[in-house]
C-alpha cells in the first residue's frame, strides 16, 4: 500500500509522518510538499517527496498516481474559495489516478451559523464527499489544536492574563485535542481499513472541554503564578497576535474562531479518539506540561 499525505510540512503533516514512518516503510510514503524549500526535515529518510501545486491538476494526478491512500491535510488558508477550490482539485486528480480512498481532515467549526472565517469550506467537505462514489472516504474532524493554546503560554506566563475575545461573562466551553493524538488517530484509519470506517466522520477531542475560566485556572498550574482570564476586544487580539509576528490574516481568523467559541460552537466532546485507538487521548493539562 502507498499513502499520499498533504501539507507534509505543517503541524499535523509532519507529525503524522513521524507517526508513519515507525509503522511502515517510508518508501511507502509519499509526501505532498506546496514549498520545496521546506522539506529539508524529510531529507535522507526514504520518503517519496514531490511537488504539490493545487491549482495545477495535472501535476495532482501525476503525484497521486500509484498511491492507494490520499490523507488531505488542507492548507492554512484564510479563505473559504480557495480551500473548496483545492478540494476539488484533489477529488479531480484522485479519480484520475484511480486512487482508492481519501482521509481528509476537517474541524468542528463547521455549524451553519458558525463565524469562523473557514467555517463555509468545513460544512462543504461532508457534503461534497457525500456525493462521490469513485473512492472510499473518513473525514477526521478535529477539536482546537492544543498547540495553539501553548503558544501562547510566555505572554500568559508573562502578563498572568489569558486574552481570549469570547466577552466578559462567557461561560462557552472550548474542546482541544493535540496534533500528536489526531496523527496517531489517522495514522490507526489509514493502516487499518474497516468497513464500517467509510463515508465515516470522526471527531477528535479531549474527554473535557474548558470555559475561558477554567482554562486560565488550568494555566495557572501551568505557569506557577495566578492567570486571569480578562476578555478581549477582538481588534485589541488581533493587534497582540500580529505583534507576535502572525500575519493580519491569521490573527483575523484566530478572533473569528474565538467568536464561533463565544456563541458556544466549539465545545463538543466524543469518545471517538479512544474508539479508533483503543487509548485516551492526551489531557490538556498533560500537554501543556510538557511545553
Amino acid at each position: 500500500m502507498k499513502y499520499f499525505i498533504t501539507g507534509a510540512t505543517g503541524h499535523l503533516g509532519s507529525a503524522l509522518v513521524d507517526e508513519m514512518s515507525t509503522r511502515i516503510p517510508a518508501s511507502d510514503i509519499h509526501l505532498g510538499i506546496h514549498d520545496i524549500s521546506k522539506d529539508s526535515q524529510f531529507v535522507g529518510r526514504g520518503l517519496q517527496l514531490g511537488h504539490v501545486d493545487y491549482s495545477d491538476k495535472n501535476m495532482l494526478t501525476a503525484a497521486f498516481w500509484g498511491c492507494d491512500t490520499v490523507i488531505f491535510i488542507p492548507a492554512n488558508d484564510p479563505d473559504s474559495f480557495h480551500a473548496v477550490h483545492d478540494l476539488e482539485h484533489l477529488i479531480y486528480a484522485a479519480k484520475r489516478a484511480s486512487v482508492s480512498r481519501i482521509i481528509s481532515v476537517g474541524f468542528i467549526a463547521d455549524q451553519l451559523n458558525n463565524p469562523f472565517f473557514r467555517s463555509a469550506y468545513f460544512g462543504y467537505l461532508p457534503r461534497r464527499l457525500a456525493e462521490e462514489t469513485d473512492f472510499d472516504w473518513t473525514i477526521v474532524r478535529t477539536g482546537l489544536y492544543a498547540y495553539k493554546l501553548a503558544d501562547d503560554l510566555p505572554f500568559v506566563s508573562q502578563s498572568g492574563i489569558l486574552d481570549l475575545p469570547m466577552g466578559k461573562d462567557s461561560q462557552a466551553p472550548l474542546s482541544f485535542i493535540t496534533v500528536k493524538d489526531v496523527a496517531h488517530a489517522i495514522t490507526e484509519l489509514a493502516l487499518h481499513p474497516r468497513e464500517e470506517d467509510n463515508r465515516q466522520t470522526y471527531t477528535l477531542t479531549q474527554e473535557r472541554s474548558y470555559t475561558p475560566s477554567e482554562l486560565a485556572q488550568l494555566l495557572s498550574g501551568v505557569v506557577g503564578r495566578p492567570v486571569e482570564y480578562h476578555p478581549a476586544k477582538p481588534e485589541q487580539y488581533i493587534a497582540r497576535l500580529k505583534q507576535s509576528a502572525v500575519t493580519a490574516d491569521h490573527a483575523e481568523l484566530s478572533a473569528s474562531l474565538y467568536k464561533a467559541g463565544s456563541m458556544g460552537l466549539l465545545g463538543e466532546i466524543t469518545s471517538d479518539y479512544e474508539k479508533l485507538t483503543g487509548n485516551k487521548p492526551q489531557t490538556l493539562e498533560d500537554y501543556l506540561a510538557t511545553r
